[in-house]
């Protein structure tokens, strides 16, 4: 019976050894997977953050042509209202054609 039992716990321990080997490959290529995702990740964000700097840079000078032509068009705005005030009042010539 002790050499049946020893037997048994050879098989068991060399099964044990087997199954922590594959647990071992495995858990190595959950790792590389994940140091992969990362560098991804930030290479990812790398080229979007580059991208949209670039594309601000590029466009920088349109940009600063359309800011200043939406000043000019709000300066005139403002003073067409400033003008509205000296305007005669012609609301009045057409109440006194109605009398």
């Amino acid at each position: 019976m002790g050499e049946d039992k020893e037997k048994e716990i050879s098989n068991l321990l060399e099964e044990n050894l087997k199954i922590s080997e594959e647990n071992n490959k495995i858990l190595r290529k959950i790792s590389r997977a994940m140091t992969w995702s990362r560098i991804f990740s930030i290479l990812y964000w790398l080229v979007v953050l580059g991208t949209t700097v670039g594309l601000y840079y590029i466009l920088q000078p349109f940009i600063e042509s359309f800011k200043s032509a939406l000043g000019s068009f709000h300066e005139g705005v403002e003073g067409a209202k400033n003008a509205i005030p000296t305007l005669p009042d012609f609301g009045a010539l057409f109440q006194k054609g109605d009398q």
